[in-house]
C-alpha cells in the first residue's frame, strides 16, 4: 500500500516538474524571442541611420564625385582652351594688309572659329584699308587707275603683271616745270599733263620708226618734238575712237583717230613705241571716258585694223622665234607685221 502511494505521488511529482519545466522553458523562449526582437530592431535602425548618413554625405559631396567632376574639368579644359586661342591670336595677328594670307595655326576644336574670325579681320583690315583711301585724295587716284588698269589689262595682256606693283609715273618728264612745254601748252590750251614720255611714232607707210615725246593732256594727245617741245600733231581727244595693243609682251600701242577729223585725222591713225604702255593706255582712257562721257574702247588682240589716209592696213603681232630687244616692224602691202 504504502509503496503504491510513494510510486503515485513520484508520478504526480515527475508530472508537476515536466509541466513546469514546459512553462518555465515557454516563458524563457518568449523572454529570449523578445530580446532577440529588440536586437533586431535595434541592428535595423543602426543600419537604416547609415545608410540614412550615406545618403546625405552623398547628397552634401555629390559636386566632388567622378561623375560630377569629370564634365567639371572638361568644361574648365575647354574654357582654358579657348582663352590660350584667342590670346594666341591676339599676341600672332598677321599684318593689316588685305594681301597678307598668313594667319595663326590653331587647334581642331577651334577651326571653324579660327575661319569665322579670319574673315571677320580680312573685313576689317580692308574697311580700313579704304578708309585710309578715301582720307587720302592721292592715293584714292592711284587706287583707282591701277583699278582701271587691272579690270582692262588682267588676264589678257603679257606684261600687265610686272606693271602691277609699279608706280604709275605720269608726267615722267616734268612738262609742267619746263619753260618749252609752257609756250606749247600756252598755244594750244593743254595746260594739265596727265602722261608724258619719250616714244618711238612709228610710220605709218614704211614701219620705220623716230623718237617723238608723247604728251597725254586733260584734252588732247600731243606728238612732240623732242629737243623743242613743239607740237606736230595735236589730236583732242574727243576725236580719238579707240586704243588697241597686242597680247604679247610688247610696247606699241595704237591711237585711232576719227577719219577727217583735223589735218592728223585724215593722216589715219598713230602708231607708237612707248615706255610704261600700260600706264599710258590706263591713264589715256580715263581722260578720254571723262570728255566723251561714255565707255572708252581698248582693243588688245594681235590683230588690228589700222587706218593709213584712206587705206585700211592689217597689223599683225607674231612672237619672234629668238629673242628680240625691240619689236621689229615691217609693212609688205596691205599688212604691218610686228615681231615682238
Amino acid at each position: 500500500m504504502a509503496l503504491q502511494q510513494q510510486r503515485k505521488f513520484l508520478k504526480i511529482r515527475g508530472a508537476a516538474v515536466t509541466f513546469q519545466s514546459h512553462y518555465k522553458g515557454l516563458v524563457e523562449r518568449r523572454k529570449f524571442n523578445a530580446h532577440m526582437y529588440r536586437k533586431r530592431c535595434e541592428w535595423s535602425a543602426h543600419i537604416i541611420h547609415k545608410y540614412y548618413l550615406g545618403w546625405r554625405v552623398r547628397r552634401d559631396m555629390r559636386r566632388q564625385f567622378k561623375s560630377v567632376a569629370g564634365p567639371v574639368l572638361v568644361r574648365a579644359a575647354r574654357r582654358w582652351l579657348r582663352r590660350k586661342f584667342l590670346l594666341t591670336l591676339r599676341d600672332n595677328l598677321p599684318t593689316s594688309s588685305p594681301t597678307c594670307q598668313e594667319w595663326p595655326p590653331c587647334s581642331p576644336l577651334f577651326r571653324d572659329a579660327s575661319r569665322l574670325l579670319r574673315d571677320l579681320h580680312h573685313q576689317w583690315r580692308c574697311s580700313l584699308y579704304r578708309q585710309r583711301i578715301e582720307d587720302n585724295p592721292k592715293r584714292k587716284a592711284v587706287i583707282l587707275e591701277k583699278l582701271v588698269a587691272s579690270s582692262t589689262f588682267s588676264g589678257k595682256k603679257a606684261c600687265y603683271m610686272a606693271s602691277v606693283g609699279k608706280p604709275f609715273l605720269g608726267d615722267s618728264l616734268r612738262l609742267a616745270d619746263d619753260k618749252r612745254w609752257m609756250a606749247t601748252a600756252t598755244a594750244t590750251n593743254d595746260p594739265l599733263v596727265v602722261w608724258s614720255g619719250h616714244v618711238m611714232k612709228i610710220h605709218r607707210a614704211s614701219g620705220t620708226a623716230i623718237q617723238k615725246s608723247l604728251a597725254i593732256t586733260s584734252k588732247a594727245f600731243l606728238v612732240l618734238e623732242t629737243k623743242t617741245l613743239k607740237a606736230t600733231y595735236r589730236v583732242s581727244l574727243l576725236n580719238l575712237q579707240a586704243i588697241s595693243c597686242s597680247t604679247l609682251r610688247d610696247n606699241i600701242v595704237v591711237f585711232h583717230v576719227k577719219a577727217g577729223s583735223d589735218e592728223a585725222g585724215r593722216k589715219g591713225d598713230f602708231i607708237f613705241q612707248a615706255p610704261r604702255v600700260i600706264e599710258l593706255i590706263t591713264k589715256t582712257k580715263r581722260v578720254a571716258q571723262d570728255i566723251q562721257r561714255a565707255a572708252f574702247t581698248v582693243n588688245i588682240s594681235n590683230q588690228t585694223v589700222v587706218r593709213v589716209k584712206e587705206a585700211q592696213v592689217q597689223m599683225n603681232f607674231k612672237q619672234a622665234t629668238q629673242q628680240q630687244d625691240a619689236p621689229a616692224c615691217k609693212r609688205a602691202g596691205n599688212k604691218i607685221e610686228v615681231l615682238v
